[in-house]
């Protein structure tokens, strides 16, 4: 039988879109392709130019798809952001209805001196965007430690390794292809060879609870999912390692005409 995802999904989900570009690994990065672009810049000048796009970004706006895969259970959740530098964002991630799980939608909106979330109906005012970011990021499957997060901190922190992979379409674009090994995860950056923007996002590994968070996971579960499994089955199911994919497309631009009033019809 499958696992009972629909209590456990969001907590297990490991936010790796800030991994993409804040950490380090020890692990050896993937050897690169023997098609790699000779002539193309090296690992370090890519990620510089990406961060720098970001960085400089007056404003900001993306809408993207992303495709999510937990054992057998599959996700697809729609996504967009809405930048005014230095600090009004709108962000947007509304997972459609699938096996497993109603739809959900996440909301973060800021004015600078104002910052509001939604999430399973409820909304929060938080202590400012970088908590909001960070407390939305494992329930929106990374994508808040993405785009966002590199338009609020004006960069990407560029201490994760990578390895140029060639390139490869993305879209009406081509793009280069970088991949690195990060705590297990197979992570894949998709920047565009012209505005050095990220259009895809990609991870892949394994995910597996430990006894003792397991054993939490299942006490917080509701009835109504424990109903005919014993504590031995649940644990067992909790406890067996799940292949974790996602793979998020966007659509950005920069510097496009943007109005606080455009944030405001995302407003919760």
């Amino acid at each position: 039988d499958a696992p009972p995802m629909g209590a456990h999904h969001w907590s297990l989900v490991i936010a790796l879109g800030a991994l993409a570009c804040t950490a380090s690994t020890t692990a050896d990065p993937p050897t690169a392709s023997t098609h790699a672009a000779e002539r193309s810049p090296a690992v370090e000048e890519i990620l510089r130019r990406m961060s720098e796009r970001y960085a400089s970004a007056k404003t900001y706006r993306d809408d993207g798809t992303l495709h999510s895969k937990i054992g057998d259970a599959r996700s697809v959740t729609r996504v967009r952001t809405l930048w005014i530098a230095p600090d009004q964002l709108a962000f947007e991630a509304l997972r459609e209805h699938d096996r497993y799980f109603d739809p959900t939608r996440i909301l973060i909106t800021s004015r600078g001196d104002s910052t509001r979330t939604l999430f399973l109906g409820r909304i929060r005012e938080e202590p400012s965007l970088d908590d909001a970011l960070y407390a939305m990021q494992g329930v929106s499957q990374g994508t808040t430690g993405l785009a966002p997060r590199w338009l609020l901190e004006r960069g990407c922190r560029l201490s994760a390794r990578y390895v140029l992979d060639g390139q490869e379409p993305c879209g009406s674009s081509i793009c280069f292809k970088l991949v690195g090994d990060l705590r297990g995860y197979t992570v894949t950056l998709d920047i565009d060879t012209t505005t050095f923007a990220l259009r895809r996002y990609r991870s892949r590994g394994t995910l597996q609870l430990d006894e003792a968070n397991a054993r939490k996971r299942i006490e917080a579960m509701p009835s109504s999912l424990r109903a005919g499994r014993t504590d031995d089955a649940l644990l067992e199911s909790l406890t067996k390692p799940v292949d974790v994919e996602d793979d998020l497309v966007i659509a950005p631009v920069f510097d496009a005409p943007i109005t606080p009033a455009d944030l405001d019809q995302l407003a919760p």
